[in-house]
């Protein structure tokens, strides 16, 4: 059999899947195994270790490696779960999908029970699953209240700087951390046909511009 050195048709699908209410378990890797002529290696075991990493320019910073044994079927292919390997560095959950552009490099086993780079690529579609709780443990751990208004420094305010609600509703979340709006004194913008319909300022006046329906009593304080 040829020395194997080189995998890969690359990436085909990347889904998420959960093993419990809030925590995604991983992501689903597929990909077509070569030797170093290009051939399929068909019907084999294979071992390959996969790295999830920040970009290359930015001095790719290593989160979390873990490894894989697979077995090809008659086309080369074969599949995996990232996150649900044989970890060796990090933890899986603790990859900042919300702050950081990942990058996954997948090594291949060889003879010599060494690891050759195969692939490095940067995943340009980052679960939202996983974006979501990387976000949400930035809120958690930065909750501090703007007290007074005004300007905030964005290096160190609370909030995290992208959209992470759903647009089908979130469950268990918590009112003590989870909020719609803004963190710093900007006014909330709501709209519908690219028109603004209200607006929420920082000051905390509301702002309707056409007509305001109420389906029960309306109670005015002061």
């Amino acid at each position: 059999m040829k020395k194997i050195l080189l995998l890969i048709g690359m990436v085909v699908t990347i889904l998420t899947t959960a093993f419990s209410q809030t925590v995604p378990a991983g992501m689903k890797y597929q990909a077509v195994a070569r030797n170093t002529a290009g051939e399929i290696i068909a019907n084999s075991p294979i071992i390959l270790r996969i790295e999830l990493k920040g970009a290359p320019l930015k001095g790719a910073a290593s989160y979390y490696t873990e490894d894989h044994e697979v077995i090809t079927n008659k086309l080369g292919l074969f599949d995996l779960v990232v996150g649900m390997g044989k970890n060796s560095k990090g933890i899986f959950n603790n990859v900042p999908w919300s702050s950081e552009d990942i990058w996954m490099a997948v090594s291949l086993k060889d003879k010599s029970n060494g690891f050759s780079a195969v692939t490095e690529c940067r995943l340009l579609a980052v679960p939202y699953a996983f974006y979501a709780v990387t976000a949400s443990k930035l809120t958690n751990n930065n909750n501090n209240n703007n007290i007074g208004g005004g300007p905030v420094n964005s290096a160190n305010a609370p909030g995290v700087p992208a959209n992470v609600w759903s647009l089908q509703g979130n469950y268990n979340s918590n009112p003590l951390y989870d909020k719609l709006g803004t963190t710093d004194y900007a006014d909330l913008v709501m709209i519908t046909n690219n028109i603004e319909r209200l607006r929420i300022t920082a000051a905390g006046n509301i702002e309707i511009k056409r007509s305001l329906k109420i389906g029960a009593n309306l109670t005015v304080d002061s």
